[in-house]
């Protein structure tokens, strides 16, 4: 089909723009617009008359799509495809079409034939004015699309009969009928089955099944890291990850057989509650079994397993591209978690802790040499007369949790609640911004993969040498000095190097948060005592999938306000965590805290295990200066 030539497309735009649109028809368009361009794969309205008769796709298009007018403009520097419908009925008059409106303070004329993007403000829905720019501008920035959501309500068996060619000239002399929704739909995809959304349709006016598919696992996730981190401190950290493991092997085939809509978001929901319920409990025993000087490299090579995972996927789903026989082979690995339900053992902490003390004896036993074995019976009495009393108190889980109301434990949980959430906000908004910085996706995304993986590489001697609290905070510091230069950037016109700056300069903030992840994951497991951990881990989880949840809605509603909004959110609250990082005590080398009487004991008698500003670094270098005096601190009762 011939493009029109500028002329005709002048003329369309000053009979058809002026006449029909308003603001709503604007809004209508953008939302409509909006919804095309997240679509994959392209499509377009099926019209099986024609599709019987051997028409190929363009001929189909060129005589039943309506044609979209696409002008492309610059405002705040962010670049906005604006979607116009242009209707085409051009019988069809406006009342008081001739006269002057004025609409929010913006006036239509006659005159107000091009449109421009003047100014992206918010009055409920987007606005825009319609301007007079110069013919050049306009020329240069627009193309025609077809609609891939309506078609023209023509008699579709009459143009079949009478063949491409005649059919082509009947609509483009006759009068346009009606437009209505695609009821089936075609796609331009070589494997119809290389994606979920052709089977359920999900594009256009059923976009929202594609978007619940998509943050099913999330919201798993979201629900799943509070409920297990309660289950696991109640019921065992083995319980639940028994219980995980069940609900992870059960859910990942049924994906791949299930017809049903429903039943593949619920299990998607399954995945994500499994997932974190897996991966909290199998964390918390392996920090209450490990070693202080070991704890670092063992919780980074358990984190590990993530960027692994990911390349993995990467080449499996390179060679097989069916989507259900995807979701079958990364499915069928997940019966290997049956060895380890079986092999996993109970941590041996939580079981002393929990008025279990003859299981975790037993299990003290077995694994040391039979030398030891004496040395244990003989100082199990001992033990178990000492610290009798101390545990007597907390054989009912709800005991433990009144102990949130004292100062100690709630603003730690609170603190880790906003590092958790800012960090991982700022990890997945690096994870798609790269469309607003107009960088290559595709460069960055490979190159966000190596940043990740040598994160974790580095972190290791970082919390070796700096301990816990220092890590996070040059880490979070780092990432929000990344992301306060990306401000700066796009006010830089005219520099070839530029998006080489910019894609650097994102890496970095990716790398330092990805980093910053396992640090705060480790440092979190050890401020907690062990009775309340999983508590503490999994709400502070819960922050992070919330914060994961806010990014796409940060970097595509949000960025409206303004192009800085998801750089300058991102760049303040990890800041402010890096700030709060500052009052914690370093935990490095430090025995794990293991019941309420014990923390609140070694806190009162060495302050430098309670969370104070006297941790911090800047009260320190005054302490140095000898600005501030060292004081013997007051310590408070603690009942």
């Amino acid at each position: 089909m011939e493009e029109p030539s500028e002329f005709e497309e002048y003329h369309e735009l000053e009979t058809d723009l002026y006449d029909y649109l308003t603001r709503e028809d604007f809004e209508e368009a953008l939302t409509a617009y909006s919804s095309r361009t997240c679509v994959s794969p392209k499509h377009w309205c099926s019209i099986p008359v024609l599709e019987e008769a051997n028409w190929t796709p363009e001929q189909i298009r060129a005589v039943s799509s309506p044609r979209w007018l696409i002008i492309r403009t610059n405002a705040n520097r962010i670049e906005l495809d604006i979607c116009l419908v242009l209707i085409h009925n051009r019988e069809r008059e406006r009342d008081g079409g001739g006269e002057e409106e004025e609409r929010d303070g913006q006036s239509n004329t006659r005159n107000d034939v091009f449109i421009k993007l003047d100014k992206l403000h918010r009055d409920g829905n987007v606005v825009v004015s319609i301007t007079m720019p110069s013919p050049a501008l306009f020329y240069s920035y627009h193309r025609y699309e077809f609609s891939n959501c309506e078609y023209y309500d023509w008699n579709y068996e009459e143009l079949r009969d009478m063949g491409y060619e005649s059919a082509l000239q009947k609509v483009k002399a006759d009068k346009k009928p009606d437009t209505i929704f695609c009821t089936q739909y075609s796609y331009e995809i070589e494997h119809k089955d290389s994606s979920f959304v052709p089977e359920w349709n999900m594009v256009c006016h059923r976009l929202v099944m594609k978007a619940t598919v998509q943050t099913a696992v999330s919201f798993g996730k979201f629900i799943g890291a509070f409920v297990f981190g309660i289950l696991a401190d109640k019921y065992g950290r083995k319980m639940t990850f028994d219980l995980s493991c069940l609900i992870y092997i059960i859910t990942g085939p049924v994906i791949a057989w299930t017809d049903s809509y429903i039943i593949m978001v619920i299990c998607r929901i399954g995945l994500g509650v499994a997932g974190i319920g897996i991966y909290q409990a199998a964390y918390s025993i392996l920090i209450e079994i490990t070693p202080p000087n070991k704890r670092s490299a063992f919780g980074v090579m358990f984190n590990m397993s993530y960027p692994i995972g990911m390349i993995l996927i990467a080449v499996i789903a390179y060679h097989i591209r069916e989507w259900r026989l995807l979701q079958l082979y990364i499915s069928l690995p997940s019966f290997i978690l049956i060895l380890h339900m079986l092999a996993m053992p109970e941590s041996p902490r939580w079981l002393y802790y929990s008025n279990r003390r003859k299981k975790a004896w037993k299990m003290m036993r077995n694994v040391v040499s039979p030398e030891k074995r004496k040395m244990i019976d003989e100082q199990r009495i001992s033990i178990i007369a000492e610290i009798q009393e101390k545990t007597s108190r907390y054989k009912q889980f709800k005991r433990n949790i009144r102990y949130f109301k004292y100062f100690q434990i709630n603003m730690r949980l609170l603190l880790c609640w906003f590092i958790w959430f800012s960090t991982s906000m700022a990890y997945y908004v690096l994870s798609i911004i790269s469309g607003h910085l107009k960088i290559n996706s595709y460069l960055y995304t490979g190159l966000s993969g190596i940043a990740e993986g040598i994160s974790y590489i580095i972190v290791i001697p970082m919390l070796q040498i700096i301990g816990r609290r220092g890590t996070s905070f040059i880490l979070l510091l780092c990432s929000a000095i990344s992301f306060s230069v990306l401000l700066v950037l796009p006010d830089i016109e005219n520099i070839k190097m530029l998006k080489d700056i910019q894609m650097f300069v994102a890496l970095l903030g990716r790398l330092c948060v990805s980093s910053v992840f396992v640090a705060v994951i480790i440092h979190c497991s050890e401020l907690f005592p062990t009775v309340i951990r999983n508590v503490a881990i999994g709400s502070s989880s819960t922050c992070a999938h919330i914060g994961s949840t806010l990014a796409p809605y940060l970097v595509d509603y949000f960025i409206i306000y303004g192009w800085w909004v998801p750089n300058g959110v991102c760049g303040l609250t990890t800041f402010i965590s890096a700030m709060f990082t500052q009052v914690f005590p370093e935990t490095r080398h430090l025995a794990l805290y293991d019941t309420m009487d014990e923390f609140f004991s070694r806190c009162k008698a060495n302050p430098r295990e309670r969370l104070s500003l006297k941790n911090s670094l800047v009260y320190t270098l005054l302490r140095k200066l000898h600005i501030v005096k060292r004081r013997t601190p007051m310590i408070v009762q603690e009942e």
